[in-house]
């Protein structure tokens, strides 16, 4: 078996896994039904590509669609890391530390957003999946993944604000009453899940892509902090 027949593979567990309602979130089983499609997935099988990453993201929104970076390889906290700092060397990628909420903090880990900038316009917070246990429990996923949606807010559904995430993805529902019946079984199951310590805050997460360990978080945010100075360096200054 070659490498995409095994990256096909992995892609075909990892639907199957969020189909399953492993999430807590009835509308990730939807999204990952087989019909109709409304996720795609990309997985890189080399070095990271800026370009092609972007265009994956653009191309699957144009559709309609959620874009899914799937890394099967990635098996550490520090792998989640290097990956975390390469992609902030991205121009569209944004990474920064997110303060936990009061009566949620830990002191052996780092809670990081990961922001894309679509095409659109807005800025979608990326939703990070990964089988690390400093994770919180409803995103522990088979393997490490990237969840972003690069179009503009299409759920009608919901209130749109100055920001888009998974949610603001289309749902294909054609009513509001189904709408309104998922989000209160997804709610009630995910604070279920959110609830046994240690505790999560759910809408604090919605910010959040990833929870890891210090020593690998710090990383990130070192390599964050090189490209945003490496950036300022760049710019042009401003004639007297």
């Amino acid at each position: 078996m070659g490498d995409l027949e095994r990256y096909r593979v992995c892609e075909g567990h990892f639907r199957d896994w969020l189909h399953h309602g492993l999430t807590g979130c009835y509308f990730a089983s939807s999204l990952a039904a087989k019909h109709p499609v409304r996720i795609d997935f990309y997985s890189p099988l080399g070095k990271l590509h800026h370009g092609q990453i972007a265009a994956f993201i653009d191309g699957a929104a144009s559709r309609e669609m959620t874009a899914v970076l799937l890394f099967p390889r990635l098996r550490t906290s520090r792998d989640i890391g290097q990956l975390l700092g390469k992609l902030a060397k991205g121009p569209r990628w944004r990474v920064s530390r997110v303060r936990w909420p009061k009566g949620c903090g830990k002191a052996d880990s780092y809670a990081l957003s990961l922001e894309w900038m679509t095409k659109a316009g807005p800025v979608c917070d990326a939703m990070g999946l990964a089988h690390v246990g400093t994770m919180p429990v409803t995103r522990r996923s088979p393997y490490v993944a990237i969840v972003v949606w690069g179009g503009p807010h299409l759920n009608k559904y919901l209130p749109q604000g100055p920001r888009v995430g998974v949610a603001s993805a289309p749902t294909g529902l054609k009513k509001k009453a189904a709408h309104s019946k998922l989000m209160k079984q997804s709610d009630e199951r995910v604070r279920m899940l959110l609830g046994v310590r240690p505790a999560e805050d759910r809408v604090w997460l919605r910010r959040v892509a990833f929870i890891l360990p210090k020593a690998a978080a710090v990383q990130v945010l070192s390599a964050a902090a090189s490209v945003k100075g490496a950036a300022k360096k760049k710019a042009p200054t401003k004639g007297p």
